[in-house]
């Protein structure tokens, strides 16, 4: 029998080891000295931990040994390193063109791999030694992701603004060998420009984040009922008129609410996306959610009326549905005028986008409109169609038609596969995974962008401080979690899967720090499930990282979900009458610190709310502090806020918070009790 003593030598030999040689990934978590090349999101393939450092200095140079048709692409995706490492240490870095450097210490290589076959279009190779730094790839977009992921490796504070002065800080590299691919080609975000406009700055600024965690598809929802966001030169008036609307809460002291991007100002973002390796995907909204157009052209709808482009009930927007406004918002199918109109938006389109998809919605359309109109109805009996859910096909067809003759492929929300599905369109499918599942099955190319759990609109928690959001929780673990291919999928059907796509509606978000809000830390599991291979994942090292990676997102600004709230306890109808009854919540560890804390009395389920009197902090049975004031919670909270002081902190006493109050109309009812501590109040709640 081994004794203890000789264990506790073998494991501090294996630990020693481990920083020495070769660590495989797994074990990267016993390895102290590369803890820091434990915190890469998205995962890795494969990394190998080795012995030792490489140290960044002014004098470290970047070598450019690739051929002259990667060269102008390589070449900005270093001069990104070497800005990013200026901005942040103050280092001036050299870059040569040469393939003469070969193993020569103190520089960064971008190496072209002569066997393209060897990795995927936008995989690398990354080795990093005390000597040298090599990044190897045989394609350009390899190139950019494994700088993406050298940045990683460096301290958090390479994402700096400006200059660091810590002189603690350490610009090293950890010794290791790393082997990466993405497991999908498509890893998209959409960011809705409709209902809420966003800036040129904010635009760029959200595709540096995307292009940081690996995300390559940037789709961009311009066009929908709250209005119309680009410039077509041969239709004045959808800036003029459809970019423009009368807000309530707004438009009263600011006047119309929207904007729009120029050619120019596309094309300048096409360009900056593509220098990214993002590729820009345009949606031009049809047959339906087009209130916008028919505020303009009214000629184009069934009805042929004048009508408002759509608006909110208010500014910023808290309402959880929309005004119904006088009108159509669908193109009547009857009239060539319409298809007229859409191909020579969609040919001003396809001159500014170079992608291969182009994007015409399809979703959601209200065809009682078809189905009262005479010109749609003698469309249907024309072309021998069934219902108007083969006229949208017909419809859809059309404009896939004329979308190929162009060179080009359509994709749409789910909703095409209604009545029949365009000989080679691709889905989006956004209602579940059973769209998805059902084109794969056809033969048809899918992005999965289910809005359980991905669409980034909804809620990120319960927590009572959580923004206004749209119905619906989905949490960065759901994210995570989430599996882009449906086991209803045969090997060869899982092929059609492309990808996965978080969507981030804007009806909530009116300023760029609620998107970021809404978008991270989400957007960071995202990446991961899409980028990462499956065996890989885990969700233990994945909040490991990521609570490295905050640091990260805090040094470059971004204002990400933070959990404000703790629950502190739960009712149930058991706990609760509809004569006033006291609640008792132990809070003993619960507090942090001394001074101004929020109850949160927050109904969750069931057919009663809760009339709620008084909240108390009580000391040993004490009443140490109070908030009297009638609240309520249930289908709406009224003033269920409640401010507790807590002054003093004694070894050994129990602390508690005693809610009275008393069902209303019944005792079926079920919620939480939140306790925050705030120094802001993003919710916009009054409390």
């Amino acid at each position: 029998m081994l004794s203890k003593g000789y264990i506790l030598f073998l494991s501090c030999l294996m630990l020693l080891l481990g920083c020495t040689s070769g660590t495989a990934l797994d074990n990267l978590a016993s390895s102290p000295c590369h803890d820091r090349a434990m915190t890469i999101i998205p995962q890795p393939v494969s990394m190998q931990a080795e012995k030792g450092e490489f140290k960044l200095s002014a004098k470290t140079t970047v070598v450019i040994d690739v051929d002259t048709s990667l060269e102008s692409a390589v070449s900005r995706t270093a001069s990104f390193f070497a800005d990013q490492l200026k901005q942040s240490s103050g280092f001036s870095l050299k870059t040569v063109r040469s393939s003469r450097f070969g193993k020569k210490s103190g520089t960064i290589r971008f190496k072209q791999i002569s066997n393209a076959d060897s990795l995927p279009d936008e995989g690398y190779l990354l080795e990093v030694t005390p000597k040298q730094v090599t990044i190897q790839a045989a394609q350009s977009a390899g190139f950019f992701y494994g700088m993406q992921t050298l940045l990683q490796l460096l301290p958090p504070e390479v994402f700096s603004l400006t200059v660091v002065t810590d002189k603690n800080v350490q610009w090293t590299i950890p010794c290791v060998q790393i082997r990466d691919y993405p497991r999908f080609g498509w890893r998209g975000i959409m960011l809705d420009a409709s209902r809420h406009f966003q800036s040129l700055e904010y635009v760029k600024r959200y595709l540096d984040l995307m292009a940081m965690h690996k995300l390559n598809v940037f789709h961009w929802h311009l066009v929908d009922g709250h209005g119309w966001r680009i410039e077509i030169k041969k239709y004045p008036k959808l800036t003029s008129v459809s970019a423009w609307r009368n807000q309530p809460g707004y438009s009263e002291e600011h006047g119309p609410y929207g904007g729009f991007y120029t050619q120019e100002q596309v094309r300048e973002i096409v360009r900056y996306a593509a220098e990214r390796n993002i590729t820009v995907l345009p949606e031009i909204e049809m047959p339906g959610h087009s209130w916008e157009v028919f505020a303009a052209y009214p000629e184009l709808s069934c009805t042929e009326e004048k009508q408002e482009v759509a608006y909110f009930f208010n500014y910023p927007a808290r309402a959880q549905r929309f005004p119904t406004l006088p009108g159509s918002d669908v193109f009547c199918a009857g009239k060539e005028e319409s298809f007229q109109f859409l191909e020579d938006v969609l040919l001003e389109v396809m001159e500014l986008f170079p992608s291969k998809y182009i994007h015409v919605g399809g979703d959601e359309v209200d065809k009682k409109w078809w189905k009262q109109c005479d010109r749609c109805q003698s469309r249907m009996k024309a072309e021998k169609l069934k219902n108007e859910n083969e006229l949208q096909s017909y419809f859809i067809q059309r404009m896939e038609k004329f979308l190929n003759a162009h060179g080009r492929k359509l994709i749409g929300w789910d909703e095409i596969l209604e009545g029949g599905l365009a000989e080679d369109a691709t889905v989006m499918s956004w209602r579940g995974t059973e769209g998805g599942i059902k084109a794969a099955k056809m033969g048809h190319d899918v992005v999965m962008t289910p809005q359980k759990p991905l669409y980034f609109d909804h809620g990120q928690s319960t927590d009572p401080l959580h923004p206004p959001h749209w119905p619906g929780i989905e949490t960065i673990e759901e994210v995570y979690a989430y599996e882009p291919i449906p086991s209803e999928l045969t090997a060869d059907q899982a092929k059609h899967i492309l990808g996965a796509q978080a969507n981030m509606w804007t009806i909530f978000t009116h300023t760029g720090a609620l998107i970021d809000l809404q978008t991270f830390p989400r957007a960071c599991a995202l990446s991961e499930t899409a980028w990462s291979a499956k065996e890989v994942r885990n969700w233990d090292s994945f909040t490991k990282r990521l609570d490295i990676h905050y640091k990260r997102l805090d040094l470059l600004g971004v204002n990400y979900y933070k959990k404000l709230s703790t629950e502190v306890g739960h009712w149930s109808p058991e706990m609760v009458s509809q004569e006033k009854k006291t609640m008792l919540f132990d809070v003993s560890d619960s507090f942090n610190e001394l001074g101004l804390y929020y109850v949160s009395v927050d109904y969750a389920k069931g057919a009663h709310g809760l009339d709620i009197a008084e909240v108390a902090l009580l000391a040993d049975g004490e009443v140490i502090t109070r908030d009297t004031h009638p609240g309520f919670t249930g289908w709406a909270d009224r003033d269920n806020f409640y401010r507790i002081e807590f002054p003093r902190r004694k070894a050994g006493v129990r602390y508690q918070l005693r809610i009275t109050a008393s069902a209303s109309g019944g005792t079926d009812s079920y919620g939480t009790v939140f306790l925050s501590r705030l120094k802001n109040n993003p919710s916009g709640k009054s409390i």
